[in-house]
């Protein structure tokens, strides 16, 4: 089986860089640039993990993790961000995300952060 991941980002150039890097390991890759695109994917498509930046259009990242916990509340949100405030960090992993990475994403990090989120399963955030 495939497994599928939703990148959520308002940057294309990011969301292409995310796309290509999953892609390439075997990822079947869904991209958008809008929280409420993104949680209407999650309702009606098999996704098993979401990369979501923190900062979107219309309804953050934030609001959009919200959102996402309480329609399926085991799947693994990996949250990415220009910004380097705690307040933030702290927001995104006390909302849920399995993990948080700083941008510029650093790829290797992010696939094997993937990786291992695919093998242990489901609703472990034991990543930051």
């Amino acid at each position: 089986m495939i497994n599928s991941i939703l990148i959520v980002d308002d940057d294309k150039a990011t969301r292409q860089s995310l796309e290509q890097a999953m892609s390439v390991n075997g990822y079947e890759t869904l991209t958008v640039d809008d929280g409420y695109i993104a949680i209407t994917i999650v309702k009606k498509k098999v996704i098993d993990i979401v990369i979501l930046d923190v900062n979107l259009p219309a309804q953050s990242g934030l609001e959009t993790l919200r959102t996402i916990k309480i329609v399926r509340p085991q799947l693994p949100v990996i949250m990415t961000s220009g910004s380097s405030r705690e307040s933030v960090i702290t927001a995104a992993m006390e909302e849920g995300a399995s993990s948080f990475m700083r941008k510029p994403v650093d790829i290797k990090y992010l696939r094997r952060i993937v990786r291992e989120i695919l093998e242990i399963g489901p609703g472990n955030n034991a990543y930051y």
